[in-house]
């Protein structure tokens, strides 16, 4: 099994099943629920919910507990993630919001 086959299965399934399975993995993963936040406040607001975005950037600089080893990768992908995001803002020309997300 490879995850060609996982692509090759989910191609074949329907739109609103794949939807649900995602929002169920979403509301166990933090990570993949603000990112979903993020994306959803981009199609969903006419301007930018900076809200979301501040949230998304707390919840990844300042994690629920220690960082161990284990965690370390997930923990930098997600900072990674919320300062890909703001780059998208920036590059959209949102340099208001992007200046007071930074600050």
């Amino acid at each position: 099994m490879t995850m060609d086959d996982v692509r090759a299965y989910l191609s074949g399934q329907d739109k609103n099943a794949l939807v649900e399975m995602l929002v169920e993995r979403a509301m166990e993963d933090d990570g993949l629920r603000q990112r979903l936040f993020m994306k959803a406040a981009k199609k969903v607001s006419k301007g930018l919910d900076l809200d979301i975005y501040r949230r998304a950037i707390d919840e990844a600089v300042e994690p629920a507990g220690l960082v161990n080893y284990r965690n370390a990768y997930d923990y930098t992908h997600g900072i990674e993630e919320a300062i890909d995001s703001v780059e998208e803002r920036l590059k959209g020309g949102h340099f208001a919001e992007v200046i007071e997300l930074a600050e």
